[in-house]
């Protein structure tokens, strides 16, 4: 369903907490205030969000796509899966690194085999471009 879809089924809402469902349901709350504005081009004049779409959605995906968590899905005939054994290495050199590298440069971050909720753009950024590339060398 498209968003002027959802926003449309939410304005047609007779209840409140119907609303409020359609709303949590979508991640949608409603028409945008600015969308009353003619003359804004959405398309060019609203910037990709290169931090959500990119580094916390595509890099984790990816990950756990390597880790054999995503959504359930096997390799099929490919063979990306990181064994468990190596990300159990990963993981803990991850955390070696970081410790050496000041924090004008990247937060610490942790273990990204056991826990990834401290991770944020900024620390799946630094760990795909800094620290990904000799980890999963080989």
């Amino acid at each position: 369903m498209s968003w002027a879809d959802v926003t449309t089924k939410i304005s047609q809402a007779h209840l409140k907490k119907d609303r409020e469902a359609i709303a949590m349901h979508y991640g949608i709350k409603g028409m945008l205030a600015l969308q009353c504005v003619g003359s804004i081009d959405y398309a060019c004049g609203v910037p990709w969000d290169f931090m959500h779409l990119l580094l916390e959605n595509v890099i984790k995906n990816l990950v756990n796509l390597w880790m054999g968590k995503f959504k359930g899905l096997d390799t099929g005939t490919e063979d990306y899966l990181i064994p468990d054994h190596i990300w159990k290495e990963i993981g803990p050199e991850t955390v070696a690194v970081i410790k050496d590298i000041p924090s004008a440069f990247v937060h610490s971050i942790g273990n990204i085999a056991e826990d990834q909720s401290n991770y944020t753009a900024e620390g799946w950024a630094f760990w795909f471009m800094h620290i990904a590339p000799t980890l999963l060398q080989n």
